[in-house]
């Protein structure tokens, strides 16, 4: 009876070190995930601010070219 109650608890210490070893092994990935994706939030970030950058260029020269040719009207229509 002793013998088997001593296999139990000893069972029982192993399982709960391999759930222990597996919980690390979890939290080292989650780790390296979460470092991943940060990393791809970072660099999509940055598209997206050349994006914006370029479109808001793109913007003030349409509305340049739009200023002009409403003021070329204007000209034209004050003669």
């Amino acid at each position: 009876m002793l013998s088997l109650l001593i296999a139990i608890s000893l069972t029982l210490v192993m399982g709960c070190q391999k759930a222990k070893e597996q919980a690390g092994e979890v939290k080292e990935k989650a780790a390296e995930t979460a470092g991943e994706v940060k990393e791809k939030a970072a660099e999509t970030a940055e598209k997206v601010k050349e994006k914006a950058a370029e479109t808001a260029g793109k913007v003030k020269e349409k509305a340049a070219e739009t200023a002009e040719k409403v003021k070329e009207k204007a000209d034209v229509t004050k003669k």
